[in-house]
């Protein structure tokens, strides 16, 4: 008696808990609520760094269009979306902080489907996949689901970049420029046709949200370029992504600050001073691959050039290098930062270390022996304190006083 009356209250409790559950689950909202969002803010930051993010294998799921880069933009960067109420509390909170990682860096927008929204995106969970996408706005209901354990704000956040129209880096169009692959533990992924893929004319990015990590970690992907040292982004978008997203959809304001490669740059072109050469020329902000960094210092396009510092030592580059361009005239200026004072938080990340360190840009004027002066812009490294690095006569030279680039 004793044990069938135990075995069946354990039975009741377990129907009281599927009735409650699915209660629960009938109530939850087909759209992500401000308390949801609220909580994703209160998580602790993505710490990239040592972070092995890898996304889940083959999980894209290519529209039935033709182009679907370059032809499935949704519209001003409006995503309309539903959402799967079988996300419980926890899941819901990693679904907006996937969506938090968009809103709060780029200009798309994840919005509730209204009537009218015949293209949208429903987040599904379904635990028989870990994650798999539509690539772009491919018409009507399409799918962005998650599953098992990798119910992850990262996983979401990499699964959302297809819907948002981005494929793997590892596959882009130029991607032999900068990865090589050992056939003796794997085979090469695909490569993107340039005529349906656009790379927006940005560097390789390695530490990309898009990039597959575990392929470079057991030697199958090869780094072309050297002291590469991680490869995907551990779970947030990267420096590059979020310049890559916001060149696709054209996002203004303080979002729309644009790096062009030198080959493709016009003088015409509306290029942010950054300071002064010995000679008088004007020098601008630039920023080139150094091992495995993506470093900011002073470009020339007269000269075609490009100098930065590393290590104590001065690089130059006459080629692959970018110059930091205005495109829609915004408030882009210097303010001056001295010891102690605080950062400025509306400064312009330039560049990022090969552990995925963002890197700031900045400026800082040196006096030499023969009385001239000369303002040369550089890199600020947030993890050495904060410091200012700037390139000058083959060497690297710290800056106690400098001027931070912001927006606003």
């Amino acid at each position: 008696m004793a044990g069938r009356l135990f075995i069946s209250t354990l039975l009741v409790i377990g129907v009281a808990l599927v009735h409650s559950s699915t209660i629960k689950e009938s109530t939850r909202p087909n759209f992500l609520t401000e308390e949801d969002f609220a909580r994703a803010r209160l998580l602790p930051s993505v710490v990239p760094n040592g972070t092995v993010f890898n996304p889940p294998k083959n999980e894209l799921k290519f529209p039935e269009t033709k182009n679907a880069w370059k032809h499935g933009q949704w519209p001003n960067g409006r995503i309309p979306y539903t959402l799967d109420p079988g996300f419980n509390d926890q899941q819901r909170v990693e679904v907006a902080r996937a969506i938090e990682n968009y809103h709060s860096k780029t200009c798309v927008r994840f919005v509730p489907r209204q009537a009218g929204d015949n293209d949208f995106v429903e987040i599904l969970r379904d635990d028989n996949t870990c994650g798999l996408a539509n690539v772009c706005r491919s018409g009507g209901a399409q799918f962005a689901k998650f599953g098992g354990s990798c119910i992850s704000s990262g996983v979401m956040t990499h699964e959302l970049g297809h819907t948002v129209c981005f494929g793997h880096e590892q596959t882009r169009p130029d991607r032999d420029s900068y990865i090589s692959w050992n056939t003796n533990i794997c085979q090469p992924h695909g490569i993107d046709n340039g005529n349906d893929w656009s790379t927006l004319d940005l560097l390789y990015d390695y530490v990309s949200l898009q990039h597959y990590e575990g392929e470079c970690y057991n030697g199958c992907i090869v780094p072309r370029i050297s002291g590469v040292t991680k490869c995907g982004s551990g779970g947030d978008l990267s420096v590059l992504d979020v310049e890559k997203i916001n060149a696709f959809y054209n996002c203004g304001g303080c979002q729309s600050y644009r790096f062009r490669p030198i080959s493709q740059l016009s003088l015409n072109e509306n290029l942010v001073s950054g300071g002064n050469g010995i000679n008088g020329e004007t020098l601008y902000p630039c920023r080139v691959y150094v091992n495995g960094d993506i470093i900011p210092g002073k470009g020339d396009p007269v000269a075609r050039s490009c100098h930065v510092g590393y290590a104590g030592v001065e690089y130059e580059a006459r080629d692959n290098f970018e110059i930091l361009t205005n495109p829609k005239n915004v408030n882009v200026h210097w303010v001056r930062r001295t010891p102690g004072s605080s950062f400025p938080a509306n400064a312009i990340r330039g560049g990022r270390s090969a552990e995925r360190e963002a890197f700031y840009i900045g400026r800082c004027t040196l006096q030499l022996t023969d009385g001239k002066t000369t303002t040369i812009p550089g890199k600020i490294h947030p993890s050495a304190s904060s410091s200012m690095y700037v390139a000058f006569g083959g060497q690297e030279y710290q800056c106690a006083d400098y001027d931070v680039l912001v927006c606003d």
